[in-house]
């Protein structure tokens, strides 16, 4: 599993982070809990940002190709991390493509 070197939580999620993060880290889903992946895409398709429920991602539904940029709590404050990463690449790139800021932030393992 790859996370972003700068990850981002909702104000919720900050709150509870350490404990989020072992959760997410021992592979364990919960109710409200929402991860914001950067894709990585195929030979053929682009790398894109997508907002996936605990228990799809934790239950190998999804592909853990992708990088976990943010944690949230609730699909309403997921929404608003995509919107705040939006805002941000707008202000420091000039432009709308929050995949390429994201890539230029950096990404650990």
């Amino acid at each position: 599993m790859k996370w972003l070197r700068k990850l981002y939580f909702g104000k919720k999620a900050k709150k509870q982070k350490n404990f989020l993060l072992r959760t997410i880290e021992n592979r364990q889903a919960l109710l409200y809990l929402y991860l914001l992946v950067l894709s990585e895409g195929g030979p053929k398709s682009k790398k894109e940002l997508v907002l996936y429920h605990s228990f799809a991602f934790m239950q190998n539904k999804i592909s853990h190709d992708g990088t976990i940029v943010g944690i949230a709590l609730g699909k309403l404050e997921g929404h608003q991390l995509i919107h705040r990463i939006l805002r941000e690449a707008l202000e420091k790139t000039k432009g709308y493509d929050m995949v390429a800021y994201l890539e230029a932030i950096g990404s650990l393992e």
